[in-house]
């Protein structure tokens, strides 16, 4: 069984109406396809603009998160020594 995609788009418009008038909502089009269209195309060039920033924060992030675990880890192995236990 196949799903048709424009009866779904088409019905999904259809629900995009204006109750006291009965016609298409400008503000429920804009809302529910211009915003997202816009958003996703600003979004998509001002990361492509700072994949060079994104990197570089990641790889600090990724640093720090290493070290804080290391540290972690070593305090954990240290206070689970027995007193005298000479490992």
């Amino acid at each position: 069984m196949k799903i048709d995609v424009r009866q779904i788009i088409k019905d999904h418009l259809n629900t995009l109406r204006d109750v006291p008038s009965e016609g298409k909502s400008i503000w429920d089009l804009v809302i529910f396809y211009v915003t997202p269209i816009l958003v996703g195309a600003f979004a998509y060039f001002w990361v492509c603009s700072l994949k060079g920033y994104i990197q570089c924060f990641h790889n600090i992030f990724w640093y720090l998160c290493r070290t804080a675990l290391e540290l972690a880890g070593g305090c954990i192995w240290n206070f689970s020594k027995k007193v005298g236990d000479s490992r």
